[in-house]
């Protein structure tokens, strides 16, 4: 399983943040605590469910975790794509003041 990431899981978004973490780090091949286009087509391919996914389609994957823009999907993105989180947070807190910090 890619932990969520394309293979059709539902019940991924039940993980706790160990068992996100230990999925994360599989993909994460070369620990740098980051998954890199290459690592996430390794472990598309490594799945036998989506092996047929075309490269393009993985860097869609890529380009729609990768909130912060910088190539790489980072642990924070990672969960919030498993659970379906959106990437700016929960809509009520985003629309309430910010409490007079300006």
């Amino acid at each position: 399983s890619l932990g969520g990431f394309g293979d059709g899981d539902d019940d991924t978004r039940d993980l706790d943040d160990k068992a996100l973490r230990a999925n994360f780090d599989a993909i994460d091949t070369d620990g740098s605590g980051a998954i890199s286009a290459a690592e996430l087509q390794q472990a598309i391919n490594a799945s036998s469910a989506n092996a047929s996914l075309d490269p393009d389609s993985v860097r869609s994957m890529m380009d729609a975790a990768d909130t912060d823009g910088d190539g790489m999907i980072d642990f924070g993105e990672y969960r919030r794509v498993i659970r379906g989180e959106d990437a700016d947070g929960p809509k009520e807190a985003s629309n309430r003041p910010s409490g007079g910090d300006a």
